[in-house]
């Protein structure tokens, strides 16, 4: 007769399943979680991408389209403390001035005109720039001269617009004098800063342009969920402030200062402060290059990670701190060390700072 299964058997049997199931669901659970917390790395990750190419191009075109009249910086970098009403978190601020916006495209064109007094432009070489092709439409632009000084209108004549920029068109504003080459710049928004505590002034002030402000920000309502406890970084366009950067634990701009670095805001104890420039001619002449920081948290906490820098440590001499002085771990009880730390660095030269 065969023999059915004893109790013994069957006990040693499930007990056997049940380890087996253990160790499964324990393998599931750690894969699970490392999905998870890689999950929202790459997601912070491809964020920062994005972002940072943008900061990269805004930097780049500093300057662009801005004349040697131009008594306005075509960058400025300086540290604001937790004082005006909207100014959020002691922050530094980044801030360009040029005709050129990377997220508007009829900004990033341009045209070589000629022009007689008292006559209209005339196109001789343009790219994106609607008043050339066939269509001939209105386009508003800064015309600068070949030495890099702008060019005014004779008079302005469509709707006595402010002559810090020209309207090219058949039936726009007429030249003041007879240039055989003009470099004209396409132009779009309202040429107004919009400061973080609610003061609005001219971006330049000799001709019309854009800033570009990027600075740091408490905003937690732009924050995305697994960002709590960083900051967010915003930039600003002329009047208009736009979350750009979650996660953010830190912002730095330093300036190779012919040949030296340095500190534009003077807040880095290990950085001598840049030189102040005395004009805008002297900033184009002695900056080579900028370099941007950005300390990014990555993940969510980890109770069984520690970040092995501490809450201050220095790169390439440059002071980055974590965010510590944040409700979120000084009333809330987490520990910033407890999260994932990168050290993001861009540098670039800006293209568009002429040597007049």
């Amino acid at each position: 007769m065969r023999k059915g299964i004893t109790v013994l058997e069957l006990l040693i049997a499930t007990v056997l399943s049940l380890v087996v199931l253990a160790a499964v669901y324990s393998a599931y659970l750690t894969l699970f979680k490392s999905y998870k917390k890689e999950g929202t790395a790459i997601t912070t990750q491809m964020e920062s991408t994005i972002g940072l190419e943008v900061l990269r191009q805004d930097l780049e075109h500093a300057g662009y389209g801005i004349s040697k009249d131009e008594t306005n910086f075509p960058l400025e970098v300086f540290h604001l403390p937790k004082t005006p009403p909207n100014c959020q978190a002691p922050s530094v601020h980044l801030v360009i001035r040029s005709t050129y916006k990377t997220s508007d495209d009829d900004t990033q064109g341009w045209a070589v005109l000629s022009c007689n007094a008292g006559d209209v432009p005339h196109c001789l070489a343009y790219y994106n720039f609607p008043y050339c092709p066939r269509e001939r439409a209105a386009t508003e632009a800064v015309l600068l001269r070949p030495d890099g000084s702008f060019f005014p209108p004779q008079s302005p004549t469509k709707g006595g617009h402010p002559p810090t920029y020209f309207i090219v068109d058949d039936s726009g504003d007429r030249c003041s004098s007879t240039v055989s080459t003009l470099l004209a710049f396409p132009i779009s928004g309202s040429g107004e800063w919009e400061r973080c505590d609610n003061t609005i002034v001219p971006s330049c002030q000799n001709q019309f342009c854009n800033v570009i402000e990027y600075y740091l920000d408490e905003d937690s309502d732009a924050q995305s969920p697994y960002c709590e406890g960083t900051y967010v970084l915003k930039r600003r366009v002329d009047r208009r402030e736009e979350p750009f950067l979650d996660c953010v634990g830190d912002f730095k701009v330093v300036y190779d200062w012919n040949g030296s670095l340095c500190d534009p805001s003077g807040q880095d104890p290990n950085l001598p402060a840049c030189p102040v420039p005395s004009n805008a001619t002297e900033l184009r002449n002695n900056l080579k290059m900028v370099y941007v920081y950005l300390l990014l948290r990555e993940g969510k906490e980890d109770k069984d990670f520690r970040f092995k820098y501490g809450t201050s440590f220095n790169v390439d001499g440059v002071t980055l701190n974590l965010p510590v002085n944040l409700d979120y771990y000084t009333k809330d009880g987490h520990d910033p060390l407890k999260f994932r730390w990168r050290v993001v660095k861009i540098a670039v030269k800006p293209m568009n700072l002429l040597r007049y």
